[in-house]
C-alpha cells in the first residue's frame, strides 16, 4: 500500500507542484480512504521526506549503473545526461521552489545529495576525464565541481524558466552540453560531437 501512495503522490506532485496537492487528491488518486493514507503517512511533510528519499535512491542508483558500465568519462557524462533528461521532462519545475519554500526537510534531502552524492560524482568524473586526456589538464577540479553544482542550482531555483514545464529538461541539457564542451580536450571534443 506504501508503495502505491507513493507511486501516485509522485505523479500527482511532479504534475502539480507539492504545495498545489493536498493529502485528499492524494487518497482519491491511489483509491483509498484519508485514514488509510494518514495511518501510513501521518501528514503531508512525512509523505514528501519520504517520496524525495526513494526517488534520490533510484537516481543514485541509476548513475552509479552508468558509471559502472560507461566507456569513458564523456560517455558517462552524456548518459547521465540523457538519463536527467528524462528525470526533468516529468518533472514540473514548481516542485523545485515548492520544497525550497514550504517543504525543509524534503529540500534539506536533495541539498545533502547534490553536495554528496552529486559532488563525489562530478569530482571523479573530472579525474577520469583527466586521465583518459579527454578533459583539459589544467582544469581546478574543485571550482569546476562547485561550478557544476551551481548550474544544478540555477535548474532548481524555481525562478529559471518560470514553472515553464517543457523548458527546464531542455535547459539542463544546454547548461550540461555548455559545461561538457568547456572541460573537453580536442579528443573529448571529438567523442562528444559524435552525439550532438
Amino acid at each position: 500500500m506504501r508503495t502505491a501512495i507513493i507511486k501516485g503522490a509522485r505523479k500527482l506532485v511532479f504534475k502539480h507542484g507539492a504545495k498545489m496537492v493536498t493529502m485528499d487528491e492524494i487518497a482519491a488518486g491511489v483509491g483509498i480512504s484519508k485514514k488509510t493514507l494518514y495511518k501510513l503517512f501521518p501528514d503531508k511533510v512525512n509523505l514528501l521526506t519520504t517520496l524525495v528519499t526513494l526517488e534520490l535512491k533510484n537516481y543514485q542508483n541509476e548513475i552509479v549503473a552508468i558509471q559502472k558500465q560507461s566507456k569513458s568519462a564523456v560517455d558517462e557524462i552524456l548518459q547521465i545526461m540523457n538519463f536527467m533528461h528524462k528525470v526533468l521532462s516529468d518533472i514540473n519545475p514548481v516542485l523545485f521552489a515548492d520544497l525550497r519554500k514550504y517543504y525543509a526537510a524534503a529540500w534539506q534531502l536533495f541539498a545533502d545529495f547534490k553536495s554528496g552524492f552529486v559532488f563525489k560524482m562530478v569530482h571523479t568524473n573530472l579525474k577520469r576525464g583527466i586521465n583518459e586526456n579527454n578533459y583539459r589538464p589544467d582544469l581546478n577540479i574543485k571550482i569546476i565541481t562547485q561550478l557544476r553544482l551551481a548550474e544544478i542550482d540555477l535548474i532548481t531555483s524555481g525562478t529559471f524558466y518560470e514553472g515553464a514545464k517543457s523548458n527546464i529538461a531542455k535547459a539542463h541539457f544546454e547548461i550540461m552540453k555548455h559545461f561538457l564542451l568547456g572541460i573537453a580536450t580536442l579528443s573529448g571534443y571529438k567523442l562528444i560531437c559524435k552525439h550532438f
